[in-house]
């Protein structure tokens, strides 16, 4: 059965440096586990490091929580589409 359009969840990836790990640290840590469901992170393995698929509106929480975290993660790129971080 296919979804409305209007019904999917518009993603944006964040390219990262650090872990999956350390990132999935980092969110957890700052956001706590309901900023995490809201969110709805997605880790994706890139060529160095890590690319995490999140909801639109919560690009600004969780670019704080990477950059706040340790100096290992660094965000690199945000994108509305994978291509896009190439």
């Amino acid at each position: 059965m296919k979804q409305k359009s209007t019904a999917r969840l518009k993603k944006r990836y964040i390219q990262t440096d650090g872990s999956s790990e350390a990132v999935k640290h980092a969110l957890l840590e700052y956001m706590g586990v309901s900023g995490w469901a809201r969110a709805a992170p997605q880790l994706l393995p890139w060529k160095k490091g890590v690319v995490i698929a999140i909801r639109r509106e919560m690009v600004d929480e969780v670019r704080a929580a990477l950059e706040i975290s340790s100096p290992a993660i660094r965000v690199l790129r945000v994108s509305g589409t994978l291509k896009g971080l190439h």
